[in-house]
């Protein structure tokens, strides 16, 4: 059985935004948590949250189906690390995550 990982880039890196001069980012997927998350085409976005901010994440499926199915895993994993996301396991074939 595939894992997100195996299926998309990850972890994602931010996607841009403005941000002040001295602002702290992750230097490592284990200290963002997951936040609010939706598929569109076959990107996925998401927010990920770091030192009380919501930083924007963005990362892209092999197709739309693959898109949502992310989509709903990272839903199921809202307020957890984003690391261990990478970890579960992940069927592009009926389009169900386990």
């Amino acid at each position: 059985m595939k894992t997100v990982q195996d299926v998309v880039d990850w972890p994602p890196g931010i996607t841009g935004g403005a941000y002040g001069r001295g602002s702290h980012f992750p230097t490592n997927a284990g200290e963002v948590i997951v936040g609010e998350s939706y598929a569109s085409g076959s990107c996925v976005y998401f927010n990920g949250k770091f030192e009380n901010r919501n930083l924007p994440y963005c990362c892209s499926a092999p197709n739309e189906k693959a898109a949502k199915a992310l989509a709903r895993i990272l839903k199921s994993q809202e307020g957890r690390p984003l690391l261990p996301v990478g970890l579960i396991e992940f069927s592009e074939d009926d389009d169900e995550s386990r």
